[in-house]
């Protein structure tokens, strides 16, 4: 059984979407567990309307403490299936996301499915298509934040237990440091290559806060992130030159826009970190990104 869990916090404009997309999928051994982290709208009400539709599929709960990693945490615990599909509220997944990526599971020490997704950007009316899956070692897409999103993979349940479920004490890089838990304790990885995943960007999202100082603190958090992983892969002996680079220009993308504004933090990071870049490489991010802009057309990110 795959058990889909769905976070719901004021998500009554678009719940029935996400629950819909699940209930058409082709794997049909499946149950989702909705939970309603103190919603203020009419989502409760909704979560119960959708549970009594289809009484043999839909169960709900609630989780009192607020946010994110708390609330799946709930649906994890709940969870009967073996395999865990997480999905946000606001996303919804193709007919055939989940049969095709249980397909790829060829041994059972494959723990971990890497999805690739469609983001939309409602704002723009443009689609971002992205695959995950950059380069053939799992820490390198890790470190360079390829390493797939929630609502895109799908996580066997045994090992987020072992790992001790999501952090709930952070606000932001709360998967990528799930991830980064569960490659620690030997998570095998398979990558899913079809794009069956759509993720709908909002002002309102964690990636794009309103609050500037709230933004710098993600953009921080990532970083730190990063740091934690290298020195985690210095100690194992398994750092090599590539990874470094992969790190450098990850560190370096984040932070050249802001390098006035944190420049004590750019210069420390820069130093103790010995980033290193290509020369001329801000010169390429700065007009891919004034391209992207001008033109306002999707833009198509190569698979990896």
């Amino acid at each position: 059984m795959v058990s889909v869990i769905i976070p719901c916090y004021n998500c009554e404009l678009f719940l029935e979407r996400a629950v819909n997309s699940v209930l058409a999928q082709t794997h049909k051994n499946i149950e989702i567990i909705l939970v309603d982290n103190r919603s203020t709208d009419s989502s409760f009400s909704l979560m119960k309307k959708l549970q009594e539709a289809h009484p043999t599929k839909i169960r709900i709960c609630q989780e009192t403490k607020k946010g994110a990693p708390a609330t799946r945490n709930r649906g994890l615990y709940e969870a009967k299936g073996e395999w865990i599909q997480f999905l946000d509220a606001d996303d919804e997944i193709l007919s055939n996301k989940i049969e095709g990526q249980l397909n790829l599971i060829t041994n059972d020490d494959i723990s971990l499915i890497i999805g690739g997704y469609i983001k939309i950007n409602n704002n723009r009316g443009s689609n971002v298509e992205i695959t995950r899956n950059k380069y053939t070692d799992e820490w390198m897409n890790l470190i360079d934040s390829k390493l797939g999103i929630t609502s895109a993979n799908l996580f066997k349940r045994k090992v987020l237990l072992d790992a001790g479920g999501w952090d709930e004490s952070l606000s932001s890089s709360q998967e990528y440091e799930l991830m980064f838990r569960l490659l620690k304790i030997g998570c095998k990885v398979a990558y899913d290559n079809g794009l069956n995943t759509y993720i709908y960007k909002r002002n309102y999202s964690i990636s794009k806060p309103k609050d500037k100082e709230a933004f710098d603190e993600i953009l921080k958090t990532r970083i730190e992130l990063r740091k934690e992983i290298r020195r985690h892969l210095i100690n194992e002996n398994r750092y090599s030159d590539k990874m470094h680079s992969i790190f450098s220009k990850y560190v370096y993308r984040l932070l050249w826009k802001r390098r006035y504004q944190f420049s004590q933090y750019y210069n420390k990071i820069m130093d103790e970190e010995e980033i290193k870049v290509p020369w001329g490489y801000n010169v390429k991010a700065i007009l891919k990104a004034k391209i992207a802009f001008y033109l306002k057309a999707p833009l198509v990110k190569k698979r990896g």
